[in-house]
C-alpha cells in the first residue's frame, strides 16, 4: 500500500511518500493444541517440517477441527 502526502515545511511544499505492507492479525497454534477445539476458519501448513517427518495425524487433526470445507485453506 502506498500513500503520498503533501505538507508545507517552512515556505516549501514537500511531498512525502509512505509505503506499508497491510497486515492482518492472526493466531497460530500446533496440531496438538487444536485437539478438542472447533475452528471457524483455518489455514493449515502441510509442508514437511524441517526437523521431523509429517505424519497423517499432523494433517488430520487441524483439518478435522474446522467447521466445514469452506473454512479451510492449505499452504
Amino acid at each position: 500500500m502506498e500513500r503520498t502526502f503533501a505538507i508545507i515545511h517552512g515556505n516549501h511544499l514537500t511531498s512525502i511518500r509512505r509505503r506499508q505492507l497491510p497486515l492482518t492479525p492472526s493466531y497460530s497454534f500446533t496440531d496438538y493444541w487444536s485437539q478438542g477445539q472447533t475452528i471457524n476458519n483455518a489455514i493449515t501448513d502441510i509442508a514437511t517440517p524441517p526437523t521431523t517427518g509429517l505424519l497423517p495425524f499432523n494433517i488430520y487433526v487441524p483439518l478435522s477441527r474446522a467447521r466445514g470445507r469452506d473454512g479451510i485453506r492449505l499452504l
